[in-house]
Formats: C-alpha cells, structure tokens, sequence
C-alpha cells in the first residue's frame, strides 16, 4: 500500500538529499513537479508525497541512525539538525493517509 504526507517543498527537497533510495528520490521528484497545495487553515503549502510503506521504513531506520551519528554534541546537548531529524522521524514513524 502507499503512503501519502503532506510536506513543504523544504522537507522534501532536505529528506531527497539525505535518502538514497532511487525510489524515494522518484517519489519526491514527482512530488515536487506537482504544484503546491494549500494548508487547510494556515499560510502553508505542500507537496503530496506518496511512498509505499517499505520506503516510509527506510526512510525511519536511516533517519534514526543520522541522528544517533549527527544529531548530539559530545555532551549530550542535541544540535539544531537533530531537531529537524527528530521531527522528520517522528513524521514517518506512523502510518498517514493510506492508498490501496
């Protein structure tokens, strides 16, 4: 099944450069060659990101190891990029919009 979230341009563009898998960079294009949608209530818009629930995975399992890698300073304080990283997990770590 596939998975659709709602993310701004920016996300999506950072989650394509930290994510090699050739199939999740596809997706994001294609997201990205669509026009922009607006946010139900607030000035935002974004981009439908569809990705199937084995690539949502992936994209989980290397996001926690980006962070567990780049995301603290030696004393344990977490840097501004393990914030993003923590946002960006916490996002895919569960099921959206399914389509079958």
């Amino acid at each position: 099944m596939a998975q659709i979230f709602d993310l701004p341009e920016e996300a999506i563009k950072r989650l394509r450069a930290l994510i090699p898998d050739e199939g999740f960079k596809t997706a994001a294009d294609e997201a990205l060659s669509k026009p922009s949608r607006e946010c139900k209530g607030q000035p935002a818009a974004v981009h439908r990101l569809i990705i199937s629930d084995d690539q949502r995975q992936g994209v989980v399992a290397r996001l926690r190891l980006m962070l567990a890698r780049e995301g603290f300073e030696e004393c344990g304080s977490m840097l501004p990029i393990g914030h993003i990283y923590e946002g960006l997990i916490q996002t895919f770590s569960s099921e959206s919009r399914l389509v079958v």
